[in-house]
């Protein structure tokens, strides 16, 4: 189904006289950038290069996006978008050329069943109702969206699980290093409170998630030797919400 909007003119991508970005946001940033100073300082192969696009991710982010983003073009929020996949991408394609040992690792087949109890208690933990999902009800309760939102949304949705587990959970697989574990265990949490808005966050039930994700998919990781349990897991879990993206009803601008 699709919706007409009056036209309008879009606001500026920034509001540079707004910018205050709040604690958690800062904090955020002060996670992520011990993150990248850990793997500076381990320099392994691929470290250097990750370490950077975790910190250019976080300094375009912490930019004054404005908000609301519905006041802004298509091609402003998909830079937004973008923006937010230059380490989910950016630590794909330096996996795939540094080619780690741990690439062609698949681990026994019972961590992905594993996989698969974390994943119903993550859904669990979080509320999620599945056949309000299939039956599209979340999808209208979210309301009708333009149509480059939705495909914005929907390929970050889609596209980032890989790619964050490469980034965060990847550096465990090269160097038993606890304390780089947890900095990227953090690291993966702190990187969605950095745009500003609360983007569906901040409630006590989602902080509860996202810490019982990251520790979740760390353990999954130490544990098997592979990424792959941790990837599935995350993939599934993030099925949900590209489904209920897709099914939205479309805006037109």
């Amino acid at each position: 189904m699709t919706v007409r909007e009056p036209q309008q003119r879009y606001a500026a991508t920034f509001d540079w006289p707004s910018w205050r970005p709040d604690r958690v946001r800062l904090l955020s940033v002060v996670v992520l950038a011990a993150f990248t100073m850990a793997l500076l300082l381990r320099h392994r192969s691929g470290d250097v290069p990750l370490a950077c696009l975790v910190i250019v991710e976080a300094a375009l982010l912490l930019l004054p996006w404005r908000l609301p983003r519905i006041d802004r073009s298509d091609a402003s929020f998909c830079a937004e978008i973008a923006v937010g996949l230059i380490t989910p991408i950016g630590a794909t394609v330096t996996t795939l050329l540094t080619r780690p040992s741990w690439l062609s690792r698949a681990g026994n087949p019972l961590w992905y069943l594993a996989a698969l109890a974390l994943l119903a208690g993550l859904i669990t933990a979080q509320g999620t109702d599945l056949r309000a999902v299939i039956g599209g009800d979340l999808s209208f309760l979210a309301g009708p969206t333009p149509a480059w939102f939705r495909r914005g949304r929907s390929t970050a949705i889609a596209v980032g699980p890989i790619g964050e587990e490469f980034a965060f959970r990847g550096p465990v697989l090269t160097g038993a290093d606890p304390v780089l574990a947890v900095l990227g265990a953090a690291a993966f949490i702190a990187r969605h409170h950095v745009q500003p808005g609360r983007n569906g966050r901040g409630t006590a039930r989602t902080w509860a998630v996202e810490v019982l994700g990251a520790a979740g998919f760390l353990l999954l990781t130490w544990l098997s030797g592979s990424l792959y349990p941790a990837i599935i897991a995350h993939l599934l879990y993030n099925l949900p919400g590209l489904v209920v993206e897709l099914r939205r009803d479309t805006v037109t601008r």
